[in-house]
């Protein structure tokens, strides 16, 4: 590698440091990627040119989409937790549900659908009183609340990071959902044999007319995520008018009183949530702007690394570092993006990749308090998490090899 390129590359890798060291000192996210860019910016452009950057990232029309997006969803997860709608979603599903083993898996992936800071507390107290009566010790209960919270991210056309990851590799919800499926039946699969092997689970019984009533209340009680994923899917209205249509629906069947909206506005702290949306969009911006993905571009040639290996390690470990899967995809789709193997099949990979990374970092807020919550090590946890986690990136790795073979 020449000097110029070693030097340069130093100066890239001092950037990306700062960012997650600030992320890991527990600075706001969108604050450390707008110090990252700055610092980038910096290195490799004018100054003057660097704030052009800046605004024209902040006041374009996809950041800004992307921001309300962003704060509607969380909001609207949050006006189900205040209007206790959660409560009553969960106690429905256990009226549906005879197998044990799926109310364990179901309950923790229907409140992911709900974006909120620590949810995983809402779906431990089922995950609790299920597993015990299951005789599934504290550090499998653990592992059942955080991975299946988090595997239906892989497929949920609502989540933040899929409509994140959308923006910025410019691929539909649409395309990334069907190439996530295969790996998120891989992820359940792997789940699954990770919770309940070795362990039979009785079922309840319950009554044909209880759960026929049941299941017409989950699904009136899950209609303004339905209409809003219906409208988007079926009929390509724009996901922001998608999710207003959801939320007016939501207010006009449940009717929150207004200390309840205060309390959803209030407890969401979405002010965090538009951070995050401008400090990755700005982030991406910047990398791009400064040629960076094209200076590495060229390091990869040198050193004829393959992109697929490039695209499984540099998410997986940025979402380790950052304990963030929008802060892995903020850097990891502007990096990876000048090269030539980067179509949807990869695209997924890297998506996959960031939020595997995410869901075993030490840094998850979600796992840290689980595993609070069970009394029991993080380290307790990672046998399952880690064989999960490995078995689920393999397959897709595998199956982008035999399809490119094939091909």
């Amino acid at each position: 590698m020449p000097p110029q390129s070693l030097v340069c590359l130093i100066k890239v890798l001092i950037s990306f440091l700062m960012v997650f060291i600030l992320v890991i000192k527990k600075v706001d996210l969108g604050l450390s990627l707008l110090a990252g860019s700055a610092l980038l910016g910096l290195i490799f452009l004018p100054g003057e040119e660097v704030l052009r950057i800046v605004l024209r990232a902040a006041t374009s029309q996809s950041t800004i989409e992307l921001a309300l997006i962003a704060v509607f969803i969380t909001f609207l997860g949050f006006i189900y937790r205040e209007t206790g709608k959660l409560t009553e979603i969960s106690k429905a599903l256990e009226e549906i549900v005879a197998d044990r083993r799926l109310t364990l898996i179901i309950i923790p992936a229907m409140f992911g659908m709900l974006p909120m800071l620590g949810g995983a507390l809402l779906s431990a107290p089922v995950v609790d009183e299920e597993g015990e009566r299951a005789g599934i010790r504290n550090d499998g209960k653990t592992f059942i609340n955080v991975w299946f919270r988090h595997v239906i991210f892989f497929i949920y056309p609502l989540s933040t990071f899929m409509i994140f990851a959308s923006y910025l590799s410019n691929l539909d919800v649409a395309s990334i959902v069907l190439h996530e499926m295969p790996i998120f039946i891989v992820a359940v699969i792997a789940g699954f044999i990770m919770s309940f092997r070795g362990i039979k689970l009785g079922e309840r019984k319950i009554k044909t007319k209880i759960k026929a009533n049941s299941i017409g209340r989950v699904l009136f009680l899950l209609s303004p995520i339905l209409i809003a994923i219906i409208l988007n899917a079926l009929f390509n209205l724009r996901l922001l008018i998608s999710i207003l249509i959801g939320i007016a629906t939501l207010i006009a069947i449940f009717k929150p009183t207004s200390s309840a909206i205060f309390n959803a506005i209030k407890k969401s702290k979405l002010y965090m949530m538009i951070s995050a949306v401008f400090g990755v969009m700005i982030f991406k911006e910047v990398v791009i702007s400064s040629n960076l993905p094209q200076f590495i571009s060229s390091i990869v040639q040198t050193l004829s690394l393959p992109p697929i290996l490039l695209s499984t390690f540099v998410p997986l470990s940025l979402g380790i570092i950052t304990g963030s899967a929008t802060g892995a995809m903020a850097i990891s789709f502007p990096l990876l993006s000048s090269l030539n193997a980067l179509n949807p099949a990869i695209i997924s990979l890297i998506y996959s990749c960031c939020l595997m990374g995410y869901i075993i970092s030490p840094l998850h807020l979600c796992l840290t308090m689980t595993s609070e919550y069970f009394k029991v090590r993080i380290t307790s946890v990672y046998p399952r998490l880690i064989a999960s986690a490995a078995v689920t990136i393999m397959a897709q790795v595998i199956a982008i090899f035999l399809i490119s073979w094939i091909y």
